[in-house]
């Protein structure tokens, strides 16, 4: 497959990650009155590596798809 299709799968399952672990650990810990900071570092890090996978894997994955067509040119 296309690193672009990648990138638009990836960039799906981390937006949908983030939301459920977001809404999760925000029911969980925060009707028991802690804040972001107090937070487990496990649950900070379900919450915040979905997000960046959901912000960053699409402009990866269109690099990559320039730098390819880029070189298929310079082959041909």
């Amino acid at each position: 497959m296309r690193p672009i299709v990648w990138g638009l799968i990836i960039t799906v399952i981390g937006a949908v990650l983030w939301v459920y672990f977001s809404v999760v650990f925000a029911l969980i810990y925060g009707l028991a009155g802690y804040s972001f900071e107090e937070l487990p570092i496990i649950a900070k890090l379900l919450i915040i590596v979905p997000g960046l996978c959901m912000l960053f894997s699409l402009p990866i994955s269109i690099i990559i798809e320039i730098i390819q067509w880029i070189k298929r040119k310079l082959r041909d």
